[in-house]
């Protein structure tokens, strides 16, 4: 199990954005490529954005003017201050992450809506506040990408994932 920074808590009074937020990776995945494809076939115009480095920087930026998007997709460097990553969870409609590692679990304990594969961990530890998807198909993550984004803040849900992940945390 994870040990989730004391930053990473629900934060009642942070306004929710429209943006989709990756949080992964930057690497060449399949998941990077397939998050772009659905942002363009997406009838709802949403706002990308990537945090973090990696080999597909210069990838993401080609793709997505190739896709016609690249007006709607942000990147910016990874973010070392813990308490203003837990903001920039809190603000995003969503948070993909499709590994479900614990980039996910601090993002719903800070009441943020996550996507991440069927299967992963945080499909199991932070299960009221995730929508999964089946790895690999476009269709499962658009779908998953759209109930994650309309889905209402349950700020309690993330105070009894914070809560649940302490008392296993305590217990080992």
């Amino acid at each position: 199990m994870f040990d989730i920074d004391p930053a990473f808590r629900p934060r009642a009074g942070v306004p929710r954005g429209e943006h989709v937020l990756y949080a992964g990776p930057l690497t060449r995945s399949d998941d990077v490529a397939t998050l772009l494809t659905v942002a363009a076939r997406s009838r709802d115009p949403w706002p990308l954005c990537f945090i973090g480095a990696g080999r597909a920087q210069r990838a993401i930026a080609q793709r997505a003017q190739k896709l016609r998007i690249a007006h709607r997709v942000s990147q910016r460097a990874p973010i070392r201050d813990r308490a203003a990553l837990a903001r920039i969870y809190a603000r995003a409609a969503c948070v993909v992450a499709p590994l479900g590692g614990l980039e996910a679990i601090e993002a719903a304990a800070c009441g943020a809506r996550i996507v991440v594969a069927r299967g992963s961990i945080a499909a199991e530890a932070a299960t009221e506040l995730c929508e999964p998807f089946e790895g690999g198909d476009p269709s499962s993550l658009a779908g998953a990408i759209a109930r994650a984004r309309h889905a209402p803040r349950d700020h309690e849900a993330a105070a009894r994932i914070v809560w649940r992940h302490a008392r296993l945390q305590a217990a080992t």
